[in-house]
């Protein structure tokens, strides 16, 4: 893991048999940095997707936190998610990373896709975590954040980033 001091330390499960704690505490974490609190980006606000309400919960917590998320009653918690709560808000605000604090940190690379209703992409290249915000009239939506377990995966993530780069420096 990298040495900057705003990147949180995980939030590992200890017991995956006795799950419902843990999620209860990741839930309250997600309610602190996003309901309770609200980050902004760029000087915007960042907001959830409240609904549908499920088991309780917003929408928004379950597209963090599960892979498969399109098939809701077959949802699988994904633990890299899970651990990876605290970062999502932590990401958000600082995705210009200019802390003379993050002396090993390469920064952090975002971008935007224009055929994918411009979403805004922030990645963490070296911890391997993405966040995805996508441009609304007068706030940014949360859209999704994940980490990247396969090295193809993220190898063509940072292909989109590098075209967007050489879109850009024309």
């Amino acid at each position: 893991m990298t040495t900057c001091k705003w990147l949180p330390p995980l939030e590992i499960c200890d017991n995956y048999a006795n799950w419902k704690p843990y999620e209860d505490k990741i839930y309250q974490i997600f309610l602190d940095d996003f309901v309770y609190s609200t980050p902004s980006y760029l000087g915007i606000n960042v907001r959830i997707r409240k609904s549908p309400i499920i088991e309780g919960k917003e929408e928004a917590f379950w597209h963090i936190t599960s892979k498969d998320y399109f098939h809701v009653n077959d949802r699988m918690p994904d633990p890299r998610r899970c651990e990876r709560i605290r970062w999502i808000k932590k990401l958000i605000e600082n995705y210009d990373c200019i802390s003379e604090e993050c002396v090993f940190c390469d920064g952090i690379k975002v971008w935007s896709e224009p055929n994918n209703k411009n979403r805004i992409h922030i990645l963490f290249e070296k911890e391997r975590y993405m966040v995805v915000l996508e441009p609304r009239a007068k706030y940014y939506l949360l859209i999704t954040a994940f980490y990247f377990e396969y090295e193809n995966t993220l190898r063509k993530k940072l292909e989109k980033y590098k075209k967007y780069r050489e879109r850009s420096h024309k």
